[in-house]
């Protein structure tokens, strides 16, 4: 049985391990928060199962991407990058509304289809660059690099800002890691900064009466084309609010007062005021049922309130920690480029989206609506973030491999005449 597991289980264990108590955490959390969802299904057991599936499910694409052939995923990027692609401006133009933003297309975010592409089209870019030989890679083609990185992250800006921010902070620190010329990453650099100057300039010029209606939704007279042209104008109006929110001095009675505009700020707070640092009984959540995205994006909230600020709050941080540092301890062993870049890509995205959804929570910073990887509800984002899982065991089984294969050819063999004596 020992033997099975070993060999179904390949990779790195202290990552197995990180993934695994992240699953359990995720099941208990994910029972525990689930009432909105009960409370539509009008079942307790079904909105749980749906997620064990979604769990299952994303355990399996897991195995199955750590054993892939690692030209596939260098391959596989550009792949996905294009379907990506086409899927973003479908749900920019007919995708459903959520929150505020079209981010659906049957059931699946395209924005998390995108990252994966951009970070695998982005290691394998500058593994190309800095190839033996190859130095004029980089001049002749970082242009059109980084119109790829301004067309993917601009395509999601329309939709949801700090996801394009995120994946943009990643691509640069891939970029940095990679020894690209810094001249090159402060142009690219520049570039976006000023372009969302520009849009953030325009919506506090132009009333956004000019083209939405009294409840903050595009005019219904608008074109397609109209409407996907005024789009991030739109979104920067609902980050603008956000941030005078955020910012807004307010004093003691009206800060404490709920109301629709702060009720998953002050709820979120409450969870975490209520944990304490002794860890409750899963499911003795109070909050859970008055905080709007319990499941979802306060789902750390309710973690702290059950498990205390000592096991949940810190434990929490501390699994996205080891995580990100044990990638840095096994890239360290490697010379290959290739894969020391992708697995930094692939680690930062993980672990700076925790960090954001958790400093939401504590309210350091505005709601941004990024997921707690594989502890939030979502089918996308539960497989997304176990193919990212999956990336890493890759690597690691394609690191192991090659310093085990260098250890057996540096082992001398005997001769005859040493075997004879």
């Amino acid at each position: 049985m020992n033997d099975f597991f070993r060999q179904q289980l390949k990779g790195d264990r202290v990552i197995w391990v990180v993934y695994g108590l992240l699953v359990v955490v995720s099941l208990i959390e994910g029972f525990s928060s689930q009432s909105f969802f009960v409370a539509r299904a009008s079942s307790i057991i079904q909105p749980f199962l749906k997620h064990v599936v979604h769990l299952g499910l994303g355990f399996l694409v897991m195995l199955c991407v750590a054993r892939l052939p690692y030209w596939m995923l260098r391959m596989g990027g550009y792949f996905f990058g294009t379907v990506s692609l086409l899927l973003l401006c479908y749900a920019s133009l007919f995708g459903g509304a959520v929150n505020g933003g079209a981010r659906w297309v049957m059931g699946i975010q395209p924005s998390e289809l995108a990252k994966i592409a951009l970070i695998l089209m982005t290691a394998d870019w500058i593994t190309r660059a800095k190839r033996p030989g190859n130095e004029a890679f980089e001049q002749k083609y970082f242009k059109w690099f980084a119109l790829m990185v301004i067309v993917t992250c601009g395509l999601i800006f329309t939709e949801n800002l700090s996801t394009a921010g995120l994946l943009f902070l990643v691509v640069i620190i891939m970029m940095w890691c990679g020894g690209l010329a810094f001249k090159r990453i402060a142009t690219l650099v520049g570039i976006v900064v000023a372009g969302v100057a520009l849009v953030l300039l325009v919506a506090f010029a132009v009333p956004q009466s000019h083209f939405c209606d009294s409840d903050g939704h595009l005019r219904s007279d608008l074109s397609v084309v109209e409407k996907a042209y005024y789009k991030p104008f739109k979104r920067a109006y609902t980050w603008i609010a956000r941030l005078q929110r955020f910012d807004e001095v307010q004093t003691q009675e009206e800060t404490l007062r709920i109301q629709d505009n702060n009720r998953q700020v002050l709820y979120g707070q409450i969870a975490i005021a209520r944990g304490g640092f002794g860890p409750h009984l899963p499911g003795s959540s109070e909050v859970r049922n008055k905080l709007p995205q319990a499941y979802s994006d306060f789902v750390y909230s309710i973690i702290v309130e059950e498990l205390g600020s000592i096991l949940g709050g810190l434990g929490m941080i501390a699994l996205y920690m080891v995580l990100l540092f044990r990638v840095g301890r096994i890239v360290s062993k490697t010379d290959d480029l290739s894969y020391s870049v992708l697995a930094i890509g692939v680690a930062a995205i993980i672990v700076l989206q925790a960090l954001i959804h958790m400093a939401v929570c504590v309210q350091l910073i505005p709601v941004t609506g990024q997921p707690l990887p594989l502890i939030t509800r979502g089918g996308t984002s539960i497989v997304v973030t176990s193919v990212y899982f999956g990336i890493l065991q890759n690597i690691c089984i394609h690191i192991f491999d090659n310093q085990n294969n260098t250890s057996a050819v540096a082992v001398p063999t005997p001769s005859l005449e040493s075997a004879g004596e």
